[in-house]
């Protein structure tokens, strides 16, 4: 017998890999905790409470005098911010800056919110505006301070504005116009002239638009009514659906479907690789139409028919149609006909899916 039991308690364990079984275990275990260290303040800055508990995080801001300037073009810039422009009543463009600034207090908050300079220049008739912020190694923690640019438009000012992430919205200008968004969304309303868009992630939403209109999404959908002249429509990954295009409708999507209602006096080219085509349209006499959809089928209505060349064709899927032909060739797969003096053509294909052709 050990005399000594402070030295028994002492004697080292074996080193086997039983006696070590609990170490990957506790490695696993500090892992898990350095995580939800980490998710718990990711919490708190973001959110400013944890689990419903207020943790003093507050908001400040600041609108300032409202600017007024004049321009030919205006070119708005920025970041995580908001942009919306306004129709003007009178000759000069109004600047309205309103600042939004967070922090754990009030003090940290009126900081971020001081370090928001809104920096403005004019060149040659172009008023370009945007928002200067620091750049400090702690900017990505909590909620970014963020600026509401406002303008107002005068009527033929033409406007150029691009965010990185936040949402530009437009309301009753009637002047050329060109947005551009990475993350975000842009929404218009009652616009006038042209319009082109670009967005890269997020959606596009047009509403009583009248001119000409473009646009291009990479990831989201784009919607757009009104009179819109020779629309020119691009998605990636996105749906599409257009209510009153007329002109040369050029409509292509990757992966989405492709949606046309009251498309009037219109050239078509509608394609998409993965998703439906549906159209109602009076199409442009004496032209050439093509509709293409590599897997998803076409519903085609059209108003009038009474001057046509059909050449419809699928691989797999059938193929129908009420209209009235003159002159009608019809196999499995294809289905080509004749109404009246046939000057309008159009080429319905697809390689999987039905395809559904009707008249008034």
């Amino acid at each position: 017998m050990n005399a000594n039991p402070e030295q028994q308690a002492a004697t080292p364990l074996p080193d086997e890999t039983y006696y070590r079984r609990g170490e990957g275990a506790r490695r696993w275990g500090s892992l898990l905790l350095v995580v939800g260290l980490i998710w718990l303040v990711f919490e708190v800055m973001t959110r400013g409470s944890f689990l419903g508990i207020g943790l003093g995080f507050v908001e400040r801001s600041a609108t300032l005098p409202e600017a007024r300037y004049r321009a030919e073009r205006v070119v708005v810039s920025g970041l995580h911010d908001r942009i919306e422009l306004v129709r003007g009543s009178g000759a000069e463009v109004v600047l309205e800056v309103t600042r939004r600034g967070y922090g754990w207090n009030g003090a940290s908050a009126e900081h971020a919110l001081d370090g928001l300079v809104p920096v403005v220049t004019e060149q040659d008739g172009v008023l370009a505006v945007e928002v200067s912020r620091p750049t400090t190694v702690g900017a990505f923690l909590g909620r970014r301070p963020m600026a509401d640019l406002r303008l107002r438009i005068p009527e033929g000012v033409a406007v150029e504005a691009h965010l990185t992430s936040g949402d530009i919205v437009v309301r009753n200008v009637q002047s050329d116009l060109q947005l551009h968004n990475i993350s975000g969304m842009i929404s218009t309303q009652g616009t006038i002239g042209s319009l082109t868009v670009h967005n890269t992630s997020g959606k596009t939403e047009v509403r009583d638009h009248r001119g000409p209109f473009a646009a291009e999404n990479m990831s989201g959908t784009v919607e757009a009514e009104g009179r819109l002249e020779a629309p020119q429509v691009r998605t990636v990954s996105g749906s599409i659906r257009l209510d009153g295009a007329n002109g040369a409708v050029d409509v292509r999507s990757i992966s989405g479907s492709v949606e046309l209602k009251d498309a009037r006096n219109a050239q078509l080219t509608l394609d998409t690789t993965s998703g439906t085509i549906e159209a109602i349209v009076a199409l442009a006499p004496a032209m050439e139409h093509s509709i293409t959809t590599i897997s998803g089928g076409v519903q085609l209505h059209l108003l009038p028919a009474d001057d046509l060349r059909l050449v419809a064709t699928t691989i797999s899927g059938d193929i129908s149609s009420n209209l009235r032909f003159d002159e009608r060739n019809e196999e499995r797969r294809q289905l080509s006909g004749t109404i009246g003096r046939g000057s309008t053509q159009l080429t319905v294909a697809t390689t999987s899916g039905s395809i559904h052709i009707d008249g008034p």
